[in-house]
Order: C-alpha cells, then sequence, then structure tokens
C-alpha cells in the first residue's frame, strides 16, 4: 500500500493497492483474502486489522479444449438422416460466458452429408450415407468461446 498523490492530509481513503504479479483466476477460483495493519504514531501505538476478500473477475484467456484429437467412430450405411453420430466433448477453464463453447463443422463436409449441434457438440447425419458412392469422411470440427 502506498500513499496516493495528492494535496491534503492523510485520509485512509488516499491509499492505494498495486499488484505487483499478475493474478489468475484459474489458479486462484476461490480468490484472495487481503489483511490490511493500520498503527497510529501514538504512545504505546495501537493497532487494528481489517481482512478483505479479493474475488477474481473471469477473463476469456483460455482456449477450448477438445478431450480428444482424433474421434474415429463408424457409421452404418442404413444409418437415417439425423441419427446421432457422436458427442464432440470440449472443455473451457474459464468460467460462465467464457466457458460457453459453440461447435461448427469447418471442413471436409461440402456436400452437408453432417451437421452439429453448435451447443451440446452432438454430430447427425444430414443425408443418407452411400458407401459405393464415398466411403471415408474427414471432417475439421471448431470449438469457439
Amino acid at each position: 500500500i502506498r500513499k496516493a498523490k495528492g494535496n491534503g492530509g492523510l485520509k485512509g481513503s488516499e491509499y492505494n493497492v498495486e499488484v505487483l504479479k499478475l493474478l489468475d483466476r484459474e489458479t486462484a477460483p476461490q480468490g484472495y483474502n487481503l489483511t490490511l495493519r493500520a498503527v497510529d504514531r501514538g504512545i504505546p501505538p495501537r493497532q487494528t486489522y481489517m481482512s478483505i476478500p479479493v474475488h477474481l473477475a473471469d477473463l476469456n484467456d483460455n482456449a477450448p479444449v477438445f478431450d480428444r484429437m482424433i474421434y474415429e467412430v463408424d457409421v452404418p450405411e442404413t444409418a437415417p438422416i439425423n441419427s446421432p453420430i457422436i458427442r464432440l466433448k470440449v472443455s473451457d477453464a474459464d468460467q460462465g460466458r467464457n466457458a460457453q463453447v459453440f461447435l461448427e463443422i469447418v471442413g471436409g463436409n461440402e456436400g452437408g452429408e453432417f451437421h452439429i449441434n453448435a451447443d451440446t457438440g452432438m454430430l447427425y447425419t444430414a443425408v443418407c450415407l452411400d458407401a459405393e458412392s464415398k466411403a471415408f469422411y474427414t471432417l475439421t470440427v471448431s470449438a469457439i468461446d
């Protein structure tokens, strides 16, 4: 704590707390407890303590992460349209709105054979698949927070 710049006498409201190193909510999710001690110049000196809880607001400083880099699944050729195939699992170390992740197919779906629920991560067939015309698909899915 240091005295704030300005004119006039010393008042408690003229002090600032400065952070000396970067604080990260993910490494201290319960926050911090700041203890202030005030001592007067009397004889004998008297003192008092005050505890101040410090809660950190979350920043969107973490990217979403898939639980696997590659998902492999077999889809029966007889699967009807809108058949669920697999749920892609994504996590984000942020909190609240900063942890909301939306999924999007960004590659390999030029014919629109598949669609994904952006909120749940469930991948579905969008058409009846035909192994004779195309037996293998490689999709690229993006997770956006």
